[in-house]
């Protein structure tokens, strides 16, 4: 150093020793810890040191790896300078500023512009990450040799390194980090060493690495120049690059083009891997600038450019315009880069370019989330350009063509097929081929699509988009035809036939179905020459068409052509497709059944030979599917000699061959002539065979043509401009009425066949009548035949001007109910005729046989004046004799049982006497009960007196005898419990029995080939019921106590309960009648009943009676002195056991699968967070209803809030003209006042309508309803499934079964809460766990692909916040509707939020910072304390901003303690807040919910993240998820910061990698940060807060701090001051 250096020195070194003063002060090394951390890879340093020896001209380095420490040498000709550092900002901007100066700096800049700061290495903030493994770094130089002490401060060392020689450059990183080993740092270090990524691709100076260590012998990293040729105006270079380390080569042909930037002309390269001599199209290389980032694009260029990196240089930035500029560039290089291989491929006479260019470029452009989309789309678009308008598809014939002269044809068809028949097949002409890759089941590696090489819809649109034409196999099969066939030449057929031979052309014979996504088969197609010389499909859908020849040909069989036989090949095909000479049934299905068809002529002889050939086949299968083919398509001989269809045939019983001769309608099988066919040894087989096509022995329904006048008025018929026909009626889910539209009105009846004839023509007899008595009792009676479909006509119109879709429909009762109830055809006692209504039951002839059905459907009374009950009783079902007693007691008070309002009104009084006598009934249980307790408390008390009285005499027993054991004969405060923990042996029996039961019952549920069987859900159900409580019968109901009453604000009869004693269950929403006692002082204690409840964490929210209304109103009036609420329910709430008994309901064997036997009819709607799931339910499910004239949709929900929800929005979105206020019910009972006039109750009708939409909670599916019908029993045409991923399983499975033909939609998040239950085995089971429903991108269900709707727009989120979760759970596939420009502007007083912000908490060992565990639930002191004065500091300052519309601050916790300690702090605050509005509570309580503010409290577990941690509550992906997207605003993070021991096993570090993509809307700080922001103070709880266990005794003063915690497993008290 000269005179002047030294003095820059000094000056440097005091500088730099001043700085010291500040920087290690305790509240600012974290500026050192963001510094050092800000690398992902901490051996970044590596690159760091070699780019400055490039820009230092160095062409070799000598790396050496010691045990101690870490040399690094080079051999560059620039050497360290020194500045004066009182000049640094002159010098800085004059390049002039010192090496020394900027090594020794704190991201001081050596780089006037953003391309300069990539272009050259001075040392800045990046060297700073070798402080990762040393303290003190050393450099030696020429000039000067320094080692650094306390980051910055350079002290001169008076000794040169020996390894350094005279004009080298030499670093030394000893090892000597506190807390960190030197067999670590070795470790790390020697890896990276090993697998650099291609250190000198880039350098521009650096020819050659070499390293060594002292356990291996290192390697060298070089690069070789093979060739190099300008093409245009770029430069192509062949590369070879070496790792000695691995023994690894890699070539590669790099172009490079000079481009004008502002600063100058700068080089940008991009180069593609070659192996084999090919493109390697396997590789996605990192971007470079230099060095290695970890930005990729997903494209397989490795590419590099000057671009403008974010500090730590890992990432590009993404709002930079120079970066755009420079991927436009680059983009529009790697297609010339194309251009260049395919010429530089013709003039090596190599094949660069050929089919892999489209495993090159993107087939498809990416939705733009960020920048990285961006700069990948301009990929996109200058490849498509490319490959649309450039010469650059590679023929057969090895020339190059545009896209649109080309046929992309797949390589198996090529030797197949010439040109003059691909163009046969297309109609097309002057195409070249252009061929496919060989290996068809290659897949493009692509992140956003997994395409197989053959026919794919990505591949075919890119072809579309390019004008490239494309024919697969897939195009053969599809365009294959008998015209095309016909021209081909017996050469091409051999040829044709070989191929099908293949592995290929196999998978178009057997495979073809699952081969092809449309199901195409050549299978299908007419490819076999039969023996006319047509060609011939093989199967027409499972039916053989073709056969090989036989002895004897039969008439109407297909044979193959004689001539193909000889041929090998041709034999292979039969033998693939399985077709052979043709057996009996062969025949019977392709030439007998056929004749009988439409309208046929057949002669008897003919007919005779061909029944005794089905009979024949008859004998040798004897099955009922060939019974059944027989019953659809062969005749029968009638009696009366006429052939008649099965269906039309009735057996020839004695009562109908009398009926033949009376009706011209009814056609009697003649067996006796089928008995003389046969020979008489086979009389027998031939019976049976008669009996086992089952002929009808009743009668049945026929259609009739009906006049359309008798149901439409002459109004209708005026403005009706045709009607529609309904043979098929209404469809199976009953929503729609119409098939097609006719020109004239056409109406369908119904009757029973022969009915009118014979009573119209006065041919009635009692045998007819029974026999017609017997066939309508079958038909109503039959409860899988819906006789209602025969119950009217139905027909729907368009009025003239109205030519909607919509159109409604009328209906009147058909003949087959006003025949039955208005002829005469009924036999009484006497043997006269009667019609239905003019007969009483008792009248009726015996041989009738009763059943409720019929009396219902005939309207049958009986006589108010019989007297005979015996005969009732004898005769008659249960129903039947109550309604004859209600007949007579009805005379007898002169009540018309006819007159409906009479009756209503009866109905009404009866129910009110009913429940007076209920009340009454009540209040006696009531009295008794407290007498019970009182002589129970006063016995109590009298024990305790004398046990007292007996411990105060002196030395009546010793102090062993108090304290030890109770004396004989003394009654002790414990002795009841004391003598009942002594069991008998039948009741250790009965404990042994259940255990074993238990045992049992866990082993069914751990079996995994049981999983999802009845028997499955039955086990587990009874271990629910166990588990969860129900099944302890001394449990009379809940009990819960509050500590605080208030009034609801968004209701009048309204209360809310907060602080309970417990947690509150979800089944108390299913109850009707909570009664809650409030104490108040003076021993004052109201009692209420209330009618619904809603819970939401640690708040239950009640709603009073009508009645109770004032009683609700004085409790609010003192509500300020309630000092305990005690809610009691009278009765335990048996959800369970109704699931179960509903499920044994369904009576299946133990083996049926619940999941393989799904519909695969049933829709779900994957609805993300915010992406407006209820809205879509409602307009694309709830509106359906709304557009037509009839239907009935149930409406399910996990809870009432969520019923409500629903329920409000129908209303809302509906369109007003629908009227949904008419069809639109709440089931039962409602929490918001605005829909108590559409509550529908258990006495309503409402489920009768022909068009109803009700909602209801799903528990209540099992075992309540209406008092004519059940929810469960009601034929609903849709059931539609809310917030699925809440609701345990066995809930909702159950009505996919019980209700199977429903239409049936399941909408939900598989990524959202789980269902809360009590048995550990299913705690994680729901619907989508069952389907295996888990992914939304690429969604896939089992046992079939159910139709999936994914919502993929949320619209709660700003930008920032819902990429956040979109990436975390979605694969990044949501978009976000909001701008985020649209955020509520938050201003805090020393704290600028962000969007996403990171608040890092200390934990640790000690005081308020250690984890623990609290009635096994995880508690973190400091934590809930921060959190509680953080809310307080929000909620100040958004008070002072006095915006008009409040603000909602939602705090959830994953621990529900920990929530619980919050919430209590926050209940007993002194300060108001009337512009925020504040919830806590845990992630459940908040599913479904939105806030402008969130603050997420994720507090460790206090145990567990060692051993376990992928299944620690707080790392559960569904939990973190719901907590994040709750957030509309602003997300606040309260995580441990990396000082944790296990903070590399926490789930959120995840969340905050993804949330640094976007560091312009995310913050990080930490917790001691904000104290001072708050309070003044970093350390503030700290100080403020004392900590301690509780004590046998604790005795509480005044608190000393402002917080006195006292804590153990058990509770936490916290006293503040």
């Amino acid at each position: 150093m000269n005179e002047l250096e030294l003095k820059y020195y000094k000056a440097l070194y005091e500088k730099r020793k001043n700085w010291t003063k500040t920087l290690l002060d305790y509240e600012a090394r974290g500026v050192w810890v963001t510094i050092i951390d800000k690398y992902t890879d901490p051996v970044h340093f590596i690159y760091e040191l070699l780019q400055n020896a490039d820009d230092a001209n160095a062409t070799k380095v000598f790396i050496r790896l010691e045990k101690d420490g870490f040399v690094f040498r080079h051999n560059g000709s620039t050497h360290f300078t020194i500045s004066d550092p009182d000049k640094a900002e002159e010098d800085d901007k004059r390049g002039k500023y010192g090496h020394l100066n900027s090594l020794t700096g704190i991201g001081s800049s050596t780089k006037p512009s953003d391309v300069e700061k990539n272009k050259i290495g001075k040392f800045g903030i990046g060297f700073k990450s070798v402080f990762k493994y040393t303290d003190h770094p050393h450099i030696y130089d020429d000039i000067i040799c320094f080692a650094l002490y306390d980051y910055v401060v350079p002290e001169l060392l008076t000794t040169d390194h020996p390894l350094r020689n005279l004009g080298e450059t030499l670093f030394y990183l000893p090892f000597d980090k506190a807390n960190f080993s030197k067999k670590q740092a070795y470790s790390e270090i020697e890896e990276k060493l090993k697998t650099l990524d291609n250190p000198i691709l880039f350098l521009r100076n650096i020819q050659e690495i070499k390293w060594e260590s002292t356990t291996s012998k290192g390697g060298t990293y070089s690069k070789e120049l093979l060739k190099s040729q300008k093409y245009k105006d770029f430069v192509c270079e062949y590369i070879k690059l070496h790792n000695f380390s691995i023994e690894d080569t890699k070539e590669l042909w790099m172009f490079t083009r000079n481009i004008q930037l502002d600063e100058g002309k700068f080089p940008i390269s991009v180069g593609l891997y070659i192996k084999d001599g090919k493109i390697d199209t396997t590789t996605r290389p990192k971007i470079f600038c230099f060095f290695p980032t970890r930005e990729t694009l997903d494209l397989c260029f490795v590419m590099h450019a000057p671009f403008a990196l974010i500090d730590n240089r890992e990432a590009i930035k993404e709002t930079e315009a120079l970066n755009d500029k420079l991927f436009d560039e680059l983009a529009i290089l790697s297609a010339d880069a194309l251009l260049a291989l395919r010429d530089i491929g013709i003039k090596e006479k190599n094949v660069y370019v050929d089919e892999s260019i489209f495993q090159i470029v993107p087939l498809s452009s990416k939705y733009v989330y960020d920048a990285r989309d961006k700069w990948y789309n301009k990929f996109y678009n200058h490849f498509k350009e490319l490959l649309s308008c450039a010469d650059i598809h590679k023929a057969q014939d090895g020339s190059y063509v545009y896209a649109k002269h080309a046929i992309k044809i797949d390589n198996t068809l090529r030797k197949l097929l010439s040109e003059s028949q691909v163009s046969d097949l297309l109609y097309l002409s002057n195409y070249r081929y252009y061929s496919l890759m060989d290996t068809p089941k290659q897949t493009y590696n692509y992140v956003y699509l997994n395409l197989a090489l053959r026919r794919s819809e990505n591949l075919l649109s890119y072809f579309n988009q390019i004008g490239l034409q494309s024919f697969y196999l897939d195009d053969f099969v599809n365009k294959f035809s008998s015209k095309f066939i016909q021209k081909q030449t017996d050469e091409w057929l051999e040829k044709f036939y070989h191929f099908l031979t293949t592995s290929n052309g196999q998978k178009l014979l057997i495979e073809g179905e699952e081969y092809d996504e449309d199901h195409l088969s050549l299978r299908n197609k007419p490819i076999l020459r039969d023996n006319t010389g047509e060609f011939v499909a093989p199967y027409n859908g499972n039916e053989v068409m073709i056969f090989t020849p036989d002895e004897g040909e039969v008439d109407g069989i297909k044979y193959v052509d004689k001539g193909l036989l000889s041929n090998p090949d041709f034999i292979k095909v039969l033998e693939l497709l399985g077709i052979s000479t043709p057996d009996i049934h062969d025949i019977i299905e392709n030439s007998i059944f056929p004749k009988y068809k439409g309208n046929y002529d057949v002669k008897w002889v003919d007919y005779d030979k061909d029944f005794k050939t089905i009979f024949k086949a008859y004998k040798s299968s004897r099955n009922d599917y060939f019974a059944q083919q027989v019953r659809d398509n062969f005749p029968f001989r009638s009696i009366d000699n006429y052939l008649v269809k099965w269906k039309r045939l009735h057996k020839d019983t004695p009562i109908l061959k009398d009926l033949l001769t009376d009706s011209d309608t009814i056609y009697v099988l003649d067996s006796t002539y089928y008995e003389k066919l046969i020979p008489q040894n086979q009389l027998k087989i031939l019976r049976e065979f008669l009996d086992t096509l089952a002929f009808e022995t009743i009668l049945s329904v026929v259609k009739i043509d009906g006049n359309y006048k008798d149901v439409l008025s002459d109004e209708d018929i005026k403005s009706c401009e045709g009607v529609l026909e309904t043979l098929r009626g209404v469809t199976k889910r009953g929503c729609e009425v119409w098939d097609y539209y006719l020109a004239n009105a056409i109406v369908i009846d119904y009757q029973l066949e022969s009915f009118e004839d014979i009573i119209s023509n006065g041919k009635i007899n009692k045998e007819f009548s029974i026999l017609y008595w017997n066939s309508y009792k079958r038909i109503v009676s039959d409860s899988s035949f819906k006789w209602s479909r025969y119950k009217s006509w139905e027909c729907s119109y368009a009025p003239y001007n109205d030519r909607r879709y919509s159109r409604r429909c009328i209906k009147k009762d058909s003949s087959f109910i006003t025949q039955a109830q208005s002829l005469e055809w009924l036999y009484d006692r006497e043997g006269n005729v009667h019609a239905a209504n003019d007969i009483y039951i008792e009248d009726l002839a015996p041989e009738y046989e009763l059943n409720d059905e019929m009396i219902s459907f005939l309207g049958l009374q009986y006589s108010p004046q019989s007297q005979d009950y015996q005969f009732i009783a004898d005769n008659c079902s249960e129903a039947a004799k109550d309604a004859y007693e209600f007949g007579k007691w009805a005379q007898n008070f002169g009540i018309n049982i006819k007159d409906k309002k009479a009756l209503d009104r009866l109905a009404k009084l009866l129910k009110e006497e009913e429940k007076k006598e209920q009340e009454a009934a009540l209040e006696e249980e009531r009295r008794k009960k407290k007498e019970e307790e009182k002589a129970k408390l006063d016995k109590l008390r009298k024990d305790n007196q004398e046990l007292d009285a007996i411990l105060h005499k002196q030395n009546k027993y010793s102090t062993d005898e108090l304290f030890n054991e109770a004396p004989q004969n003394l009654p002790t405060r414990n002795s009841s419990k004391q003598q009942s923990n002594v069991l008998t042996e039948e009741q250790l029996a009965e404990l042994q029995q259940q255990e074993e039961t238990r045992q049992n019952l866990e082993e069914i549920a751990k079996d995994e080939s049981k999983r999802y069987t009845y028997e499955w859900f039955n086990a587990l159900l009874e271990l629910e019921f166990r588990k969860s409580g129900e099944a302890n019968k001394s449990k009379s109901g809940l009990h819960i106590i509050f500590s605080k009453v208030e009034k609801d604000p968004h209701s009048e009869r309204g209360v809310l309960l907060r602080n309970p004693s417990r947690y509150i269950p979800r089944s108390i929403e299913e109850c009707t009648n909570i009664t809650v006692v409030f104490y108040l002082p003076n021993d004052i204690h109201p009692s209420i009943s209330f009618e619904v409840a809603s819970v939401q964490d640690y708040v239950l929210r009640l709603k009073c009676k009508n009645e109770d209304i004032e009683a609700v109103d004085n409790l609010l009036a003192v509500a300020h002195q309630v000092y305990r609420a005690e809610l009691k329910t009278n009765t335990p709430i048996k959800l369970i056991e109704r699931l179960q008994a509903a499920y044994t309901e369904l009576g299946y064997e133990d083996d049926f699968s619940m999941l393989e036997n799904l519909n695969p009819t049933t829709k779900f709607v994957f609805g993300p967070p915010g992406t407006g799931k209820t809205t879509y339910l409602v307009k694309k499910w709830i509106n359906k209803i709304a557009t037509h004239p009839t239907g009935k949709m149930l409406v399910l929900c996990p809870t009432n809030k969520a019923a409500d929800v629903i329920t409000q929005r129908a209303l809302e979105k509906i369109n007003p003209a629908a009227h949904p206020e008419t069809w639109i019910y709440r089931f039962v009972q409602t929490a918001e006042d605005a829909l108590e006039n559409h509550v529908c109750l258990r006495d309503s009708s409402i489920y009768k309508q022909d068009k109803c939409c009700v909602i209801s909670t799903i528990a209540r599916f099992a075992y309540d309803g209406f008092e004519g019908a059940k929810l469960k029993d009601i034929d609903w045409d849709v059931i539609v499934i809310d917030e699925a991923s809440m609701i345990p399983l066995a809930e909702i499975v159950y009505p996919l079964y019980k209700c199977e033909n429903a239409q049936v939609v399941i909408a939900g998040d598989p990524f959202q809460i789980e269902p809360i239950v009590a048995e550990e085995l299913w705690k994680e089971e729901n619907i989508y766990k069952m389907i295996r429903l888990d992914n939304f991108q690429h969604p896939h269900t089992v046992p079939c692909d159910f139709d999936i709707v994914n919502l993929d727009t949320q619209y709660r989120a700003v930008p920032a916040i819902g990429r956040l979760y979109s990436e975390y759970a979605y694969d990044g596939a949501i978009n976000s509707y909001r701008k985020q420009d649209s955020q509520r502007p938050l201003k805090l007083k020393g704290f600028n939020p962000k969007s996403v912000n990171f608040v890092m908490f200390p934990v640790n060992r000690t005081s308020i910072y250690e984890p623990h565990v609290v009635v096994n639930s995880n508690v973190h002191i400091y934590s809930a304390l921060f959190a509680y004065e953080f809310i307080k500091y929000l909620a100040s300052n958004i008070e002072t901003q006095q915006d008009e519309k409040p603000w909602r601050i939602g705090v959830i916790s994953p621990y529900r303690a920990q929530a619980e300690i919050i919430n209590k702090l926050w209940e007993q605050r002194t300060e108001l807040y009337s512009h925020v509005d504040v919830q806590i509570g845990t992630v459940h309580g908040f599913q479904g919910d939105e806030c402008d503010i969130i603050v997420a409290v994720y507090n460790p577990p206090a145990r567990g993240m060692k051993r376990n941690a992928g299944n620690v509550f707080v790392n559960k992906k569904n939990i973190l998820n719901v907590a994040i997207s709750r957030a509309q605003d602003y997300l606040f993070l309260l995580m441990p910061d990396g000082d944790y021991e296990d903070y590399n096993n926490l789930e959120t570090k995840t969340i905050g990698v993804i949330a640094k993509k976007d560091t312009t809307e995310m913050t990080v700080t930490n917790s001691q940060v904000l104290e001072k922001v708050i309070h003044g103070d970093s350390h503030y709880l700290d100080k403020n807060t004392f900590v301690t266990v509780h004590q046998l005794a604790n005795v509480y003063s005044d608190p000393s701090s402002k917080y006195e915690v006292r804590f153990d497993e058990k509770s936490v008290d916290i006293q503040i001051k």
